[in-house]
């Protein structure tokens, strides 16, 4: 759910996972051939109408329920693989109208429906993300908080988040991070990218790199695409691993390769940066810079984070802002890069 002292995250570009900029290339990865990359109708067409809900027949209402399980099947599966909220909300909408529904039309059957925690979590994603319904952050809090309880993981990921921005209820760092946790402990593969920056930034707990790295590992080998861009920014600046180009260029080549949008940006700076070097003659090392590599190769064995990281400027320090880091949130390479290299000096 887009893309301090906070720096403010416009309401249309807020994210419950990670948001980012979109790449040179503007493409929408998706995990299903029905996932299609085209724009969104006018808000307006998807806000339902406020006539009461017409009765319906039992076929009529079964297929209805065909068509939510189908979508609900799909929204599990783009979460779990790390994929934007923009496009997961451009998924459901195209998916709906595909299917010859309404947007509103599957809001009031989830209304009317809200048996299960996969439905009610479905209804809270229709509130956050205005999908057939006006948004309504406090609706969407509650359902994914009733989902939680009944331990299922993608309302336990989805709250984590509520709490980490104040989506709907004030921001709690140690509920944030004890409902990622409650949530990977429930299966879920997406809250291990939530947990890694909690570790990273200290959110409700200590920090710790190792961790960090660890996290991000655990999702990446499933097949998550946040994740797996993680990864490689942990084996490129040696955060939490050894550092490792050739790791790092793999794991931005799986992270692009499935979906992630800023892994060819990234991919595409380390490739100039390795030819750089290589280009460049060997240079007797200063002492003050072999001392600063030893450092720098320390906190790397001792080291990672994830998902949204605002870049937070103080006229006496600049710091990595703590509000938006559970799911990386970058507007551009050059902010990309510059946070990267403070939470590098610390």
């Amino acid at each position: 759910m887009a893309t301090s002292t906070t720096l403010e995250v416009p309401r249309s570009s807020r994210s419950l996972s990670r948001c980012s900029s979109p790449s040179p290339r503007s493409r929408c990865p998706s995990p299903s051939p029905r996932s299609r990359c085209s724009s969104p109708a006018p808000k307006s067409y998807y806000i339902r109408s406020q006539s009461p809900m017409p009765q319906i027949s039992r076929d009529e209402n079964d297929a209805i329920r065909r068509v939510v399980d189908e979508l609900m099947d799909n929204f599990v599966d783009m979460k779990e693989r790390g994929n934007q909220d923009e496009t997961i909300s451009r998924f459901i909408n195209d998916f709906i109208i595909d299917n010859k529904r309404f947007p509103s039309q599957i809001y009031d059957w989830l209304l009317n429906n809200q048996n299960t925690p996969q439905y009610m979590t479905l209804l809270g994603y229709f509130y956050f993300d205005a999908i057939g319904t006006e948004e309504d952050l406090r609706k969407c809090f509650s359902l994914f908080l009733t989902a939680s309880k009944m331990d299922y993981s993608i309302a336990q990921d989805l709250l984590a988040d509520c709490y980490n921005y104040g989506f709907g209820t004030s921001k709690n760092e140690e509920l944030s991070f004890m409902w990622y946790k409650k949530a990977i402990e429930s299966g879920s593969i997406n809250a291990e990218n939530g947990l890694g920056a909690c570790y990273k930034l200290g959110f409700g707990v200590k920090k710790d790199k190792l961790k960090t790295a660890l996290h991000y590992k655990n999702a990446a080998k499933k097949g998550n695409c946040t994740a797996m861009f993680y990864l490689a920014w942990c084996y490129e600046k040696g955060f939490g691993v050894v550092k490792d180009y050739d790791q790092a260029m793999n794991w931005y080549e799986k992270a692009d390769k499935n979906g992630n949008l800023l892994a060819y940006y990234s991919m595409d700076k380390l490739q100039r940066r390795i030819d750089k070097t290589a280009s460049q003659p060997p240079s007797e090392p200063s002492e003050s810079s072999t001392q600063s590599d030893s450092q720098e190769e320390t906190d790397s064995v001792s080291s990672q984070e994830e998902t949204n990281i605002h870049l937070s400027q103080n006229e006496e320090e600049q710091t990595v802002d703590k509000v938006d880091a559970v799911k990386l949130i970058i507007t551009n390479e050059e902010h990309f890069d510059e946070s990267i290299s403070i939470e590098n000096e610390k």
